[in-house]
């Protein structure tokens, strides 16, 4: 038996629905990068973690600077947990940047 074959029985084995759900998995694999849409939450958290990496903060060190925890801070970089907009602003004060740095999808130039 092949690799790719002996992952399809265990994947039919351990989650039945991929095989009915498997072609549509397969078309979204299939679209280019820029057609991928990023909802407003994963990309304010992105947004979040590259400003913070870029001024060198470690995660667990930023979540104290701005009074939450380390995996509050991580869901939200992830997308999975909302940004909300008093948590925008201390991350904003923290870091020196404008609020519309963090809360738009405009660029630099257009918020400066």
């Amino acid at each position: 038996m092949k690799y790719s074959e002996e992952l399809s029985v265990s994947r039919l084995t351990l989650f039945p629905f991929v095989s009915y759900y498997g072609h549509m998995a397969q078309k979204v694999s299939e679209a280019p990068p820029e057609e991928a849409q990023v909802s407003e939450q994963q990309r304010v958290g992105a947004t979040i973690r590259a400003l913070r990496e870029a001024y060198g903060y470690k995660l667990g060190k930023f979540a104290v600077a701005i009074n939450t925890t380390h995996g509050h801070l991580a869901n939200i970089e992830a997308g999975r947990k909302r940004c909300t907009p008093e948590m925008a602003r201390r991350v904003a004060d923290t870091l020196g940047v404008p609020l519309a740095a963090i809360t738009t999808a405009r660029s630099v130039e257009e918020v400066a």
